[in-house]
């Protein structure tokens, strides 16, 4: 099994989050809005220029 970040998906891939890298006040509201290792995620949609991404 390869890991991939999220950019490397694409509008209605589905992924398994493994790890979260960011400092730690990012990584709590992270996981207050649910995204927590070992959560399934599917990419809804993705902003032009590297903008926003909206999972589920």
């Amino acid at each position: 099994m390869s890991s991939l970040t999220l950019a490397h998906l694409h509008p209605g891939d589905s992924a398994t989050i493994v790890a979260i890298h960011a400092e730690e006040s990012l990584h709590l509201r992270l996981q207050a809005l649910g995204l927590r290792s070992g959560k399934r995620i599917e990419l809804i949609r993705q902003a032009s220029f590297a903008g926003p991404l909206q999972v589920r």
